[in-house]
């Protein structure tokens, strides 16, 4: 998808399109917030293997995920 939507990228600069994309997401991970949000939904999904997009909604809720990620993005010069 990365080659798809930047074509004109060179293999080594989608190589570090990759590598920046992974330290944000593991930047992300390692906020209360994200961290949180993902242990309630790994919960939720272990006792009901299906969850509708409501219900996702409501679980996440408590998060404030936006706010995280505006955190982390804060560090990255876009």
């Amino acid at each position: 998808m990365l080659v798809s939507a930047a074509p004109q990228l060179s293999d080594l600069e989608v190589v570090d399109a990759w590598y920046g994309i992974l330290e944000v997401t593991t930047d992300l991970f390692e906020t209360a917030s994200w961290r949180g949000a993902l242990e309630a939904l790994a919960a939720e999904l272990n006792d009901k293997t299906l969850l509708e997009w409501e219900a996702i909604g409501q679980l996440l809720e408590p998060y404030d995920l936006a706010g995280a990620r505006e955190e982390v993005l804060s560090n990255y010069k876009v």
